[in-house]
């Protein structure tokens, strides 16, 4: 693990670092291209510096794939790390990734802040993402009762369809969330329980 990376997590998360061990960084970070970036920038005396960025319509739009690129590019020749924030998930990403249609960004925050993904290796080859496992646990820790919320959830779901059916509220995934009981798959949004309505005036 690099001592720069585990001090810099030191000094801003002291707390957040109890109970994990190096393992839990040093799997995510050590061969990462996010982690190479940011300590060339250090020995080159430079403050760490990246790109965060959303996807859609902000880095990548329809007709402006040109520009797209050039920013990509730039970024490059600087030698900056793009980090995308998304509500897409990772296969979601990587299937464009793979399309050609984005780059292979250096780390994906995706689904709404849910999952972290971080690069390791590209250059012709299929991007491999490893999952940020301290982050992963740090969620988990936090007692985040999914079951409750769907519970609540489709509660008020009821409520709005009975209510304002004009709405058309109901989950992103209702095929999903709607299964009888309680037993749902959530390992495709394990922190996410993501809506859909149609707002009137």
């Amino acid at each position: 693990m690099s001592d720069l990376f585990r001090d810099l997590l030191k000094k801003e998360t002291p707390a957040m670092l109890d109970g994990f061990s190096d393992d839990d960084l040093t799997r995510t970070y050590s061969a990462s291209e996010l982690l190479r970036r940011i300590t060339t920038q250090r020995s080159d005396n430079q403050e760490p510096a990246a790109l965060f960025t959303d996807i859609d319509k902000t880095f990548y739009r329809i007709g402006k794939e040109d520009a797209s690129r050039a920013l990509y590019e730039k970024m490059e020749t600087k030698g900056w790390p793009i980090i995308v924030v998304t509500g897409n998930d990772l296969a979601e990403v990587v299937s464009r990734i793979e399309k050609k249609e984005l780059p292979a960004f250096h780390a994906i925050v995706g689904s709404v802040g849910t999952e972290l993904w971080v690069l390791h290796q590209k250059n012709g080859e299929l991007p491999q993402y490893e999952q940020d496992i301290f982050y992963d646990r740090l969620l988990k820790k936090s007692g985040f009762d999914r079951s409750g919320i769907v519970r609540s959830a489709r509660a008020m779901i009821n409520d709005f369809s009975r209510i304002h059916p004009e709405w058309k509220f109901d989950f992103q995934h209702p095929e999903k969330e709607r299964q009888p009981g309680l037993s749902v798959d959530v390992t495709y949004q394990p922190f996410k329980v993501s809506f859909y309505f149609f707002a009137v005036s």
